[in-house]
């Protein structure tokens, strides 16, 4: 792409330049596409964030790119330099992941990763949420297992396993834990997207609202607009639990009587307890590790179709909070003085 920028730049009628430069969009798109069907660890990510390399996941190099040859159509000169940046820090970084991996390899150092088939979900957790202390660390192992809980019990028709831990973190510490049904993954990944909807309409009114901070509403709009936030988000709740509910109607019918009700109710402390998560700044994930060509699930039309729905709920980055981001969001402070 660099080489093709750089015979535009020179001669913006080089006709091997503008195949060349459409070409390698076109490669990194369909490379960015395959890469991001299988899910970097949100722990992961969260590493590359702290270590100042986000630039260069896949997604987020690709708007990159995608926004300076936008912006410089006519002037590919301008678009050069900040390509070929980005070219050469790619560079550097893969040459010292290459080299980490090479000696850690020789160590027999390896991570604990998915088998082929395996789905897990994934909580990283801030470490500013209990200062690495023992009991905060076993109320989230807990808390995981209440939330799987009741889709595990839908799943199954009633028996319950406790979750296997397969990794532990730490930096934020990320607990990874396995999720052996995949109609179980499916739904926590649905109901994370749909709670995160929620936390993206509150932002949009958080925006909103900065932006009309000058007007003066008065306090009792202040307040009104801070319990619609709070409305819309118990709402959204609401309407999660009841899809939920829904869509697994056969698998309800299947439990005893007396546990449908307790399932129900159980569902709703899922959805509040995730929604807590997030709002304390945590991080939530759904991975999954396709099958192999061989694996007799290939041919699973009902198991391709949960895959697929895990895909499309899946967020980059994980279902998490943005940086800087706090809930409440109506609850702002005044970030700048405004005196003269």
């Amino acid at each position: 792409m660099a080489d093709s920028l750089g015979r535009l730049a020179q001669n913006q009628a080089d006709a091997s330049g503008n195949a060349g430069l459409s070409q390698s969009r076109t490669n990194l798109r369909q490379h960015v596409a395959s890469v991001s069907e299988v899910p970097m660890p949100l722990a992961w990510i969260h590493e590359l964030e702290d270590l100042g390399w986000d630039d260069l996941l896949p997604t987020r190099l690709l708007d990159a790119t995608e926004s300076v040859l936008q912006g410089n159509e006519m002037t590919p000169g301008i678009a050069l330099p900040v390509v070929d940046q980005l070219r050469r820090r790619l560079a550097t970084f893969t040459e010292a992941l290459q080299s980490t991996t090479t000696g850690l390899t020789k160590l027999e150092v390896s991570p604990r990763r998915l088998q082929p088939g395996e789905c897990a979900l994934q909580m990283l957790i801030p470490r500013s949420a209990h200062q690495a202390a023992l009991d905060g660390l076993q109320r989230d192992l807990r808390d995981m297992g209440t939330f799987l809980t009741p889709f595990q019990e839908m799943a199954s028709g009633g028996s319950v396993e406790s979750p296997t831990v397969i990794s532990l973190e730490s930096s934020d510490f990320g607990i990874l834990v396995l999720i052996n049904q995949l109609d179980v993954a499916a739904n926590v990944a649905d109901l994370l997207s749909r709670l995160m909807q929620a936390f993206d309409h509150i932002r949009r009114w958080r925006e909103l609202w900065k932006e009309s901070r000058d007007i003066p509403f008065g306090e009792d709009i202040e307040a009104d607009m801070e319990r619609r936030s709070e409305d819309h988000m118990n709402q959204a709740i609401e309407d999660i639990v009841s899809r939920v509910i829904d869509a697994q109607t056969d698998a309800l019918a299947r439990l005893p009587l007396d546990r449908r009700a307790e399932v129900k109710t159980h569902l709703k402390v899922s959805v509040n307890l995730a929604k807590s998560k997030i709002a304390a700044g945590y991080g939530l994930d759904v991975l999954i590790e396709p099958p192999t060509s061989a694996s007799a699930n290939e041919s699973n039309t009902e198991s391709s179709a949960l895959r697929e729905q895990i895909q499309l709920s899946r967020r980059p980055g994980g279902y998490r909070l943005g940086p800087g981001e706090t809930y409440p969001p109506l609850a702002l402070e005044d970030s700048e003085d405004d005196s003269p």
